[in-house]
């Protein structure tokens, strides 16, 4: 019976997942706010900018051992393989199935029996902070699942050769990013206290006894500390930011209750599929949790049971509350970066879903919930890649601008809509904005750089502004580490006088009539001395060259394309 259900669920899984990458491949890629810059940033680490080109005057190299580290070593191995474009799809289809791979893996091995949860990976997926391009995030929350996998599957049997699995999967966690790394620690830290508790209640072994036998679990959870002692050591004191807690505790409940992350605006029925995932999933937080309660007089640890060791129920309550707790309790700002609430408030949804696979619903309950799961994962997809087909048609121009730009030379991007709602079928914009460094492609080729890289003025990424080349500081004048990320001023003649690099080209993306009548000011000065080399159908993108003026010149190597 076993291995029927579980050659069905394969099946299932298998359809679920060709369908997310043919719908990845279709658009090739999704376009989200900063994957070109992981692109760019991946490019670069692979194969740093010779000596005297225009990418290595503008940037270098963080020396910090941050953890956002892994999806540039995927990036560099894919671009030497494919196109970007290509490659950019298969790093989404990682962090996409990743976590439905980590999924599957944990729930095997805590309890087989009801694989089928696994389903709930999915849907879970697609979320807002994929969308937002945060890919060392999505790898993590696969590394935060494997890591709680392997540490089960060293459990079951003895073997010091069996703790290489869950230091790896630390490892690799830690190197994805950090929300990830936090939540797997705290989630391997609840699970050996549970099993050492359980260890010493049996009245078998004394506490010293207990602690012996659960010294792989200490060495797994200690075998980090040498890369966070390292990466303190090399961090920058200007990567620290002030801490702030951001939204009060019952917006963060309200959110984290009807999962608002996934409801993104792609169609109307994000808004009450988010809702119906949670109401699924926390209700069998809830029943497992009242379960749980009513049994607990008459629960005694005695005898045989007592072998059995930590009862599922325990452990997935336990790990959900703790979860729950961290994400609740956790600053909005801090570490020199943001949004964190949004990126921790995905993880107890995973341990919810090891509270449903302890309640062992009744067959048709099971299919029901299934049902919800494939249902969901199908409509949010669908949904998705419909806006994301619009989304692609208004990148088309990028495509001609990428022919028009010559090479060695600098690309101002001023993005007066970001989200595209001007566009035809685009009348309510998704909760990310695709547009908002679209332009950051443009370095993958040419040896150009593009003066709009927002990510490469945080100390926390491994590709940095070199000092005194911050273009939103100098262009914008932009505070370090500023979170708002409205333009107001756009000073050239500053950014010419200070860096002696000229400003080749001004892209300007969105009608003008979007932008306030203050930006409108700016853009008009801004773009007074540059001649207009490119207009997309509607005035939606135009491109401005710099043009010839009188007196001494900033310096530029930047060549003019043939067509022009």
């Amino acid at each position: 019976m076993l291995a029927r259900q579980w050659m069905s669920l394969r099946w299932v899984m298998a359809l679920l997942s060709l369908v997310y990458a043919g719908a990845v491949l279709y658009v090739l890629p999704f376009a989200t706010n900063d994957g070109p810059v992981h692109m760019s940033f991946g490019r670069m680490l692979g194969a740093l900018p010779e000596a005297g080109t225009l990418q290595a005057q503008h940037y270098e190299r963080n020396g910090a051992l941050h953890p956002n580290l892994a999806v540039y070593g995927l990036i560099a191995v894919l671009l030497r393989a494919m196109g970007p474009e290509a490659a950019e799809a298969v790093v989404q289809l990682v962090c996409l199935l990743g976590p439905v791979g980590g999924m599957a893996a944990l729930v095997w091995q805590f309890q087989r029996r009801h694989a089928w949860v696994a389903l709930f990976a999915f849907p879970l997926g697609l979320h807002q902070l994929f969308f937002l391009g945060l890919y060392n995030y999505c790898l993590s929350v696969a590394g935060f699942l494997l890591s709680m996998a392997a540490l089960l599957w060293m459990q079951k049997r003895p073997g010091a050769w069996r703790t290489a699995a869950p230091i790896s999967a630390l490892y690799v966690t830690y190197f994805s990013h950090a929300a990830g790394f936090l939540a797997a620690v705290l989630a391997l830290a609840a699970m050996t206290a549970l099993s050492l508790a359980a260890a010493w209640r049996t009245g078998r072994t004394g506490l010293g006894q207990a602690l012996h036998s659960h010294a792989r679990h200490v060495a797994v959870l200690l075998s980090p500390l040498p890369l966070v002692v390292l990466g303190a050591l090399t961090s920058s004191g200007a990567s620290v930011a002030g801490l702030a807690f951001g939204a009060p505790l019952g917006q963060r409940l309200k959110s984290f209750a009807t999962l608002s992350p996934l409801n993104l605006q792609h169609t109307p029925m994000d808004r009450y599929l988010a809702p119906a995932l949670a109401a699924a999933i926390l209700a069998s937080v809830g029943l497992l949790a009242l379960r749980c309660v009513r049994a607990w007089p008459a629960r005694r640890v005695t005898g045989p049971a007592a072998k059995r060791g930590v009862p599922r129920s325990q452990s997935a309550l336990t790990l959900f509350v703790a979860l729950l707790a961290l994400a609740l309790a956790f600053p909005d700002t801090m570490g020199g970066g943001w949004t964190h609430f949004r990126r921790m408030q995905m993880f107890p949804y995973f341990a919810g879903l090891l509270c449903m696979a302890c309640l062992r619903p009744p067959s048709r309950v099971r299919r029901a919930l299934a049902g919800l799961a494939v249902a969901a994962s199908l409509a949010l997809i669908a949904g998705g890649t419909w806006r994301q087909h619009r989304i692609k048609q208004q990148l088309a121009p990028m495509a001609e601008v990428e022919r028009l730009v010559g090479r060695h030379c600098t690309v101002l991007p001023l993005v007066l809509d970001e989200a595209g709602a001007w566009a035809d079928g685009m009348a309510s914009p998704p909760k990310y904005h695709p547009f908002f460094q679209a332009a950051t492609r443009l370095e993958l080729g040419g040896d150009r750089v593009v003066l709009f890289n927002y990510l490469a003025r945080l100390k926390v990424y491994p590709v940095q502004f070199r000092p005194g080349k911050d273009t939103q500081a100098l262009l914008f004048h932009w505070l370090p580490q500023q979170q708002a990320m409205a333009v107001e001023r756009v000073d050239i003649a500053g950014y010419e006088q200070v860096s002696g690099q000229a400003v080749d080209y001004v892209l300007q993306w969105g009608p003008l009539t979007s932008a306030t009548a203050t930006l409108r000011a700016e853009v008009r000065r801004a773009t007074a001395g540059y001649v207009p080399v490119y207009a997309a159908p509607g005035a939606a993108v135009t491109l401005y060259r710099r043009a010839a003026r009188p007196g001494a010149e900033p310096r530029t190597r930047c060549t003019v394309a043939a067509a022009l």
